[in-house]
This record gives C-alpha cells, sequence and structure tokens, in this order.
C-alpha cells in the first residue's frame, strides 16, 4: 500500500513535469502520448497487480511478472534493433555527404587549372 502512494505521487508530479514541457513545446503531441500511456500503464499495474496475474494466465504464463519481464525485454530489443537500423541509416547519410562534398570541394580547387 504504501508504495502504491508513493508511486500515484511520482506519477502526479510527473504529469505536472510533462505537462509543463508540453506547454514549453520540448516534446512533441505523440511523444507526450506515449509517456502519458506509458506512465497510465505503469500506475494501473502498480494499483492494480492483479490485472497482470490475470492477463498472464489467460496468455499461458504462470505469474504476472514473468509476462512484464517478458514485454519489457521484448520492448527493448525491438527498441535496440530499430535504434540500429537508425544508426546504419545515419552513416549512410554522412557517407554520401562526405562524398559529395569532397567532388564539390575538388571541383572548385581544381577548376580552370590545365
Amino acid at each position: 500500500m504504501l508504495f502504491q502512494l508513493f508511486f500515484a505521487l511520482f506519477y502526479l508530479i510527473y504529469l505536472i513535469a510533462l505537462s509543463k514541457k508540453k506547454l514549453r513545446g520540448k516534446i512533441h503531441f505523440t511523444e507526450l502520448l506515449f509517456r502519458l500511456g506509458f506512465w497510465t500503464l505503469a500506475l494501473v499495474v502498480v494499483v492494480y497487480p492483479d490485472i497482470t496475474v490475470h492477463l498472464a494466465q489467460w496468455m499461458g504464463i504462470q505469474r504476472g511478472v514473468d509476462l512484464i519481464v517478458y514485454v519489457g525485454i521484448a520492448v527493448l530489443f525491438y527498441h535496440a534493433f530499430n535504434q540500429r537500423l537508425k544508426h546504419i541509416r545515419s552513416s549512410i547519410t554522412i557517407t554520401e555527404l562526405t562524398r559529395q562534398m569532397a567532388i564539390m570541394e575538388y571541383r572548385l580547387t581544381h577548376s580552370g587549372k590545365k
């Protein structure tokens, strides 16, 4: 019960901070919805932990905490792979831009020289 109260207090403080960020234009609306959804879901799970047990058993998993761990690992792997793809795309873009700049610099320094 004490943890639930502390978490609810944290949630309220977080909502205030998140609202301030949105009002100052520091985060986009989709980011706001994602964060709000995540922490609201977390609050529901903390206040009503039996929900995870029922959902886990419906999915054929013994304990609710196991379900949370499995989903967490899947989300982390998805995020890691997604970040890797973004990194690869950025590297390709940087390589292409560097190549174009080198070609332009060569043409500027060697134009008119024979």
